[in-house]
C-alpha cells in the first residue's frame, strides 16, 4: 500500500575497465543482509509482548514459541 504502482527504471551502463568484455554484475546486491533487517523488523512489531529474536532461521515454529513460552514448555514434558 505503501509502494508506487509503476516505477520506472533507469539503467546508467558503465563499462567495467576490469574485465575483457567490459561487463559486470547487475543488481546483484549482498543478501546477508536480508535476514537481519527482517529479524529486526519482526522484533520491533512485537515489542509489545517482549520478544527477542536469538537465532535464524525465522521459521513460525520459532516465532510461536516466542509468543507462547508457557505453552512451549508443556509440550517439551
Amino acid at each position: 500500500m505503501d509502494m508506487p504502482h509503476e516505477f520506472e527504471v533507469i539503467h546508467h551502463d558503465v563499462a567495467s575497465p576490469h574485465t575483457p568484455l567490459g561487463s559486470k554484475g547487475k543488481g546483484e546486491g549482498v543478501p546477508g543482509m536480508v535476514p537481519a533487517a527482517l529479524a529486526n523488523a519482526i522484533e520491533d512489531a512485537l515489542t509489545p509482548f517482549g520478544v527477542k529474536i536469538t537465532e535464524l532461521p525465522l521459521k513460525t515454529e520459532y516465532i510461536w514459541r516466542l509468543l507462547h513460552p508457557d505453552k512451549d514448555k508443556a509440550a517439551k514434558v
